[in-house]
């Protein structure tokens, strides 16, 4: 397997939302890991534990995480 996990964030309001997931306890990924936005191709390194993402109304954020 690769270790890449892909994470998906639904905002089914009408306004924009900060979703946020643990890095850590429900993906497993412990120390730094990168984070890349599979629509637009941007890739961030992080470090933070939690991975927290502003989603537009209706509006979807796709990412893969790697170690």
């Amino acid at each position: 397997t690769t270790g890449n996990k892909y994470v998906a964030f639904f905002n089914a309001a009408d306004t924009a939302q900060t979703i946020s997931v643990s890095v850590l306890k429900e993906l497993a990924i412990k120390g730094n890991y990168t984070i890349k936005d599979l629509w637009i191709g941007k890739k961030e390194k992080r470090t933070a534990q939690m991975l927290s993402v502003a989603v537009n109304p209706h509006g979807t954020v796709l990412y893969k995480v790697s170690k």
